[in-house]
C-alpha cells in the first residue's frame, strides 16, 4: 500500500449529505466553523465561497470545494450586489436544513440563480493527523482545466489540472441527488468519500517541486518512502541510518533533506508520530497501556508513559479516561 493510501485508510473518512440548495442571486448560506470538514459541489449556475477573513473564490458548475478544518464560510450565488460589498445577511444551514423538504431547500427571492449539496467530512482519527494539518484551509478542484477563479466575484483560485474522470464522478452525484431514489443518500456519501481522496490528489499534484512541509514529503519519493515506514511500523527499532536505507539515501544526505522538508529531524518526527499512534490506541481503549507502549516501539510502560506525560502532560491512563472512550470492563 502507498503512503497516501494507507493515511488515508488511517484516516476512515465518512460523509454526511446536509442537503441540495437551490438560491436565488445574490443570496446564500451561511456555514458556521465546524468540528468537520465542509464540502459542497455546485450542480449548476455560478457561487462564490466566502471565507470569515472576507477571502472569495469564485466557484463554476461541477467544481468540488472543500474546507479540511472547517472553517467558517458563506457559499453565495452570484452575481453578488453591484457595490462590491458584502452581500445582504443571509440565513444558517441549520436553518434552511430545518426547512427543507426531500433533502431540497431553496434560499432567496427570484429566479434560480445557483444550486449545490452541501455536507461534511469526519474522520475516525484526530485533526493532529499530518495529513488533515498539512491540508489548505480551502481544497478547490475546478471541473474545467486550468480554470480561473477571478473577477469581481471573487480571488484567483489557481488553474488546477482537471482528473480525467472528474466531470463524470461529478455528473453521478449530480444525478444521484435528482433522482429522488431509495438509497440515494448513501450513494452519494461513497462518491464524495472518493472526491475527498481525489481533492487531495489534485492538491499534490499542484505542488512546486521544491514544495515543503509534509506533503512536500509525501510527493518526494525518496522521503515518501521513509514516511511510510515509519507510519507502517512505529514499534520498530528505527535510526537515522535505516531509515535512510528504506529511502535509497545516503544518511547525511537522507537527514539533511528530511530535516528540509518537513521541518524536524527524522528521529524527532518518528517519536511525534509514536506519541499520535499511541493516543489513539488510547482513545480506542481495548489494550492495556503496555500493550500500547509495544504497539508504538517503546521497550517499557515506564518509558512510554514517561515520553506520553512529557508529550501530552497527562499520564496514559489519564489521557484514556478523559477522551471519554474507556468504558467499564476495558483493560486500564
Amino acid at each position: 500500500m502507498d503512503t497516501l493510501s494507507q493515511l488515508l485508510a488511517e484516516l476512515r473518512v465518512a460523509s454526511a449529505l446536509h442537503c441540495r440548495i437551490a438560491v436565488g442571486a445574490g443570496s446564500g448560506v451561511a456555514y458556521p466553523s465546524l468540528g468537520a470538514a465542509g464540502f459542497h459541489v455546485l450542480l449548476a449556475g455560478a457561487a462564490v465561497l466566502e471565507l470569515a477573513d472576507g477571502e472569495r473564490r469564485a466557484l463554476a458548475p461541477g467544481d468540488l470545494v472543500i474546507l479540511p478544518h472547517g472553517d467558517a464560510h458563506r457559499l453565495l450565488a452570484a452575481p453578488l450586489p453591484p457595490s462590491g460589498g458584502r452581500a445582504a445577511a443571509v440565513p444558517s444551514i441549520d436553518a434552511v436544513v430545518a426547512r427543507a423538504a426531500d433533502g431540497v431547500a431553496t434560499v432567496g427571492d427570484g429566479a434560480e440563480a445557483a444550486r449545490w449539496l452541501c455536507g461534511a467530512f469526519r474522520f475516525a482519527t484526530a485533526a493532529d493527523h499530518p495529513l488533515l494539518s498539512a491540508l489548505p484551509r480551502v481544497l478547490h478542484v475546478p471541473a474545467v482545466a486550468g480554470g480561473e477563479a477571478s473577477g469581481a466575484d471573487g480571488g484567483g483560485a489557481g488553474g488546477r489540472a482537471e482528473l480525467p474522470w472528474l466531470r463524470a464522478h461529478l455528473d453521478m452525484v449530480a444525478c444521484e441527488a435528482r433522482s429522488g431514489r431509495p438509497g440515494a443518500e448513501v450513494v452519494i456519501a461513497r462518491l464524495t468519500e472518493v472526491l475527498f481522496v481525489q481533492a487531495i490528489r489534485a492538491e499534490l499534484a499542484e505542488l512546486p517541486p521544491d514544495a515543503r512541509g509534509w506533503l512536500g514529503a509525501l510527493r518526494d519519493p525518496e522521503l515518501a518512502r521513509a514516511v511510510g515506514a515509519i507510519h507502517r511500523h512505529p514499534e520498530r527499532p528505527w535510526t537515522v541510518a535505516t531509515l535512510a536505507r528504506e529511502a535509497g539515501m545516503s544518511r547525511s544526505r537522507f537527514a539533511e533533506r528530511f530535516a528540509a522538508v518537513l521541518g524536524r529531524p527524522p528521529l524527532a518526527y518518528l517519536a511525534a508520530w509514536r506519541m499520535h499512534r499511541g493516543r489513539a490506541l488510547l482513545r480506542e481503549g481495548a489494550l492495556r497501556v503496555g500493550e500500547v507502549a509495544r504497539r508504538v516501539g517503546y521497550g517499557s510502560e515506564a518509558a512510554f508513559s514517561t515520553a506520553f506525560r512529557r508529550a501530552a502532560g497527562v499520564a496514559p491512563a489519564t489521557y484514556r479516561r478523559a477522551t471519554g472512550e474507556a468504558t467499564v470492563g476495558r483493560p486500564r
